[in-house]
């Protein structure tokens, strides 16, 4: 009961922040911010179709969203190193 209660937080979280994000997008945000509000908001309704199934694939979601990241991470890190040893 508590993760398809997590996963309903979490879709409704979603979709509050993906319209905030994407309304932001038109006050000068730009348009990374409207993307990312509507990938928000696409992941909150996909979360609240199915609470069940989602709970079951979250951990799932959220290993490679984590993976992805910290990959993406470490390429970015060194550009930023090479800044550093030049100053």
């Amino acid at each position: 009961m508590l993760p398809t209660m997590l996963v309903i937080m979490f879709g409704v979280n979603g979709i509050i922040l993906g319209l905030i994000s994407f309304f932001g997008a038109f006050k000068g945000g730009g348009f990374s911010a409207a993307i990312l509000g509507i990938i928000n908001f696409l992941f909150g309704v996909i979360l609240l179709s199915s609470p069940f199934v989602a709970a079951l694939a979250l951990p799932w979601v959220f290993g490679l969203i984590a993976l992805v990241g910290g990959i993406i991470t470490i390429f970015t890190a060194f550009p930023q190193r090479k800044k550093e040893e030049a100053a």
